[in-house]
């Protein structure tokens, strides 16, 4: 999925970006210069343990960007402003797999139990 969005540069200024984020990694970054780094196959540190929080404040300073994220590299921090609607948001953590029911243990359990509840079924009607 590609996300707009801006680097927040040492200059504090605003630098576009668009990002694509699979298997809940940043996989690639585009630029306006560049295009097509790939973060993943670079072992960049940037595409690792990505969380997206909530932008209380939308100003010119976070070009009214929703979201963020917020990234700590080698003692430099790096902030993400994310032009994402509600549905790109959902879609985002969906991919990055922050949902319970995606999770295999949840899944497991589920299935267990339905299981069980059919045997259980199958049981008291033919009995």
């Amino acid at each position: 999925m590609w996300v707009n969005g801006f680097i927040k540069w040492k200059t504090n200024d605003l630098i576009p970006h668009k990002f694509l984020f699979k298997y809940g990694k940043i996989q690639e970054v585009e630029n306006e210069n560049f295009k097509g780094i790939q973060a993943f196959t670079n072992n960049s540190k940037l595409a690792d343990d990505i969380k997206i929080f909530k932008t209380y404040k939308r100003d010119i300073t976070n070009n009214h960007s929703k979201y963020f994220i917020k990234k700590s590299i080698d003692k430099e921090v790096f902030l993400i402003f994310l032009k994402l609607n509600t549905v790109q948001y959902w879609r985002l953590k969906w991919q990055m797999k922050e949902w319970l029911i995606q999770s295999k243990d949840f899944k497991l359990e589920i299935l267990k139990y339905l299981t069980t509840a059919l045997i259980a079924y199958l049981i008291g009607k033919f009995l």
